[in-house]
């Protein structure tokens, strides 16, 4: 399994996550742990960075944010570290409320209940790298 150095410094469970998102100054937000992995919470950084407001984004899926420049095969990628419950990192052009397009640091770390069963949520940082 895929070990990245930033993984330690995330929570490991649901409970944690919840905790954890309220006083973290990093976009971040969690998702179920199924397909279509829908938004559970987000904080307020999440909010600052895209822009959207909180009651338009829970209980939906992340694709309200991808355009043209979003790259499908980067997309197919988290697809498949999700799905298996692995933490993933990459950089994928999305777009805020506004409709302008950045660039971001995404890092995804699955959530659990006991280690090495499948994730209960994921955990999601986003980080603006620069605009496109």
């Amino acid at each position: 399994m895929p070990r990245y150095d930033w993984e330690d410094d995330y929570p490991n469970s649901y409970e944690e996550a919840c905790s954890f998102i309220k006083s973290s100054h990093e976009a971040i937000a969690i998702t179920e742990g199924t397909q279509p992995f829908l938004i559970i919470d987000i904080n307020d950084s999440w909010i600052e960075l895209c822009g959207y407001p909180r009651e338009e984004l829970i209980v939906i899926s992340f694709r309200f944010m991808q355009g043209a420049l979003t790259s499908s095969i980067i997309l197919d990628q988290i697809i498949s570290h999700v799905s298996q419950s692995l933490p993933f990192e990459t950089t994928i052009i999305n777009y805020k409320k506004s409709g302008i397009p950045f660039q971001n640091l995404l890092r995804i770390k699955p959530l659990r209940t006991v280690e090495n069963s499948p994730a209960t949520h994921f955990f999601a940082t986003l980080r603006e790298l620069h605009p496109v």
